[in-house]
């Protein structure tokens, strides 16, 4: 799986990985803002996407996150070798400790 941590959130793309290395399929989506006892964190929104050449597609719909976990339902889940993934945080207010994980099969 991808997973990371964004210690403080801005509106702009973040890369999970440049460049795919091998074709998978996208089977889960989370994200949290906040700390564990799921206090503080702010609120934003953020998109999983994909660029295969020159098209980007959405993977997810922008889901609103803060403090309590949210698991987004994929729509596109295949990645080919060579596609680039990534997330975009759209909206930001005040976002901080932004975890995140997203799961795939190859």
């Amino acid at each position: 799986s991808y997973t990371g941590h964004i210690e403080t959130g801005s509106v702009k793309e973040f890369t999970l990985d440049p460049t795919v290395a091998t074709s998978r399929t996208i089977t889960q989506f989370y994200i949290q803002s906040g700390n564990q006892s799921g206090s503080g964190g702010g609120t934003g929104a953020f998109i999983l996407k994909k660029k295969s050449g020159s098209t980007i597609t959405t993977l997810s719909t922008a889901s609103s996150v803060s403090n309590s976990s949210t698991t987004q339902t994929i729509a596109v889940s295949s990645l080919a070798a060579n596609d680039r993934l990534y997330l975009d945080c759209t909206t930001n207010s005040s976002l901080v400790d932004v975890i995140f994980a997203v799961e795939y099969t190859e």
